[in-house]
């Protein structure tokens, strides 16, 4: 059901959002940002696979680049690699340890003004 979420673009955002809460469960900060990784390359894929179809044969190419979109974003979901892990998946590690390290330097810095006002 996953790679057809994922695959389905924006249409299947809320099965992207529903599996990722159930894979993290719950990790709100790993929900927002596995979502909002497989939405921006699903849909990007999906829409972009649609440009280049209707830039050669509209709209018959529009369909036809959707649907190989479509099928580029369930690539990006397959396994590879040591350890075996999807281009979306490093993705996701990627952008949670930079979350993870803005939100360690903010708290450095709250805890620095507020020690102003003690």
């Amino acid at each position: 059901m996953k790679v057809v979420g994922k695959g389905l673009g924006p249409l299947g955002m809320g099965i992207i959002a529903a599996d990722n809460y159930n894979t993290y469960k719950g990790d709100t900060q790993k929900v927002v940002v596995g979502t909002a990784v497989d939405g921006v390359y699903s849909a990007g894929a999906t829409a972009i696979g649609a440009a280049v179809g209707s830039a050669f044969f509209p709209p018959i190419g529009t369909v036809v680049g959707a649907g190989v979109g479509m099928l580029v974003s369930a690539g990006l979901n397959m396994k590879g690699g040591n350890p075996p892990k999807s281009l979306t998946e490093r993705t996701k590690d990627f952008v949670n340890k930079k979350v993870d390290s803005v939100s360690k330097t903010c708290k450095k810095i709250g805890s620095k003004i507020s020690s102003w006002f003690k």
